[in-house]
């Protein structure tokens, strides 16, 4: 466990989490060991958690199980280096510094609520073919406001409130969302009567 423990502190602020679970020993010894190490240990006194996992009752067992609850790598004794590949395989890197890519977004939709025409603002990194479109709540097309060629930057659009038939839209919730090269970005606006 004290090599469980190394792992913890090395790879535990890049989201490695152990949990230990004990069968066999009495409580006394659990607590004993669980007050020397710092990620969390389980008494499974019932065998109700052990035995999902238990192979051949053989004991250390390691599994190595990522974000999706999917176990990843399993087996009976703690091979640290088998371990270890598999945890820098599974976790996010370090080291490297991301920069965020630019994206094709709304900045805004006002005024929200809305009772007349509504502003779409929008952020462009490249020139595109840009489509606008709005759902209803129930996720139905309700308009497409814009579609077509727009040059990189920063651009306005504006929505009547009108359906596909030129109809204004009922008040209630609407989504408005933007695609651009591939990108998506959606907002929330309220319509009120």
């Amino acid at each position: 466990m004290p090599r469980l423990q190394a792992l913890y502190d090395e790879y535990g602020p890049r989201g490695f989490v152990p949990i230990t679970i004990n069968l066999w020993q009495d409580m006394s010894i659990v607590k004993y060991y669980a007050g020397l190490y710092s990620y969390p240990f389980l008494r499974d006194g019932t065998g109700a958690v052990w035995n999902a996992y238990r192979i051949g009752n053989s004991i250390p067992l390691n599994y190595v199980v990522d974000t999706t609850m999917i176990v990843r790598y399993g087996a009976v004794g703690f091979n640290e280096s088998v371990i270890r590949n598999w945890i820098e395989t599974l976790l996010p890197q370090t080291g490297v510094e991301e920069q965020e890519l630019p994206v094709a977004r709304i900045e805004s939709v006002r005024p929200s609520p809305a009772r007349g025409p509504a502003t779409v603002r929008l952020a462009l990194p490249h020139p595109a073919r840009v489509s606008v479109r709005v759902f209803s709540s129930a996720g139905r097309l309700v308009a497409e406001p814009f579609a077509g060629e727009v040059a990189a930057g920063e651009r306005e659009l504006t929505w009547n409130l009108a359906d596909g038939r030129g109809e204004r839209v009922p008040a209630g919730t609407y989504f408005v969302e933007l695609n651009a090269a591939g990108q998506a970005s959606r907002t929330k606006l309220s319509v009120l009567d």
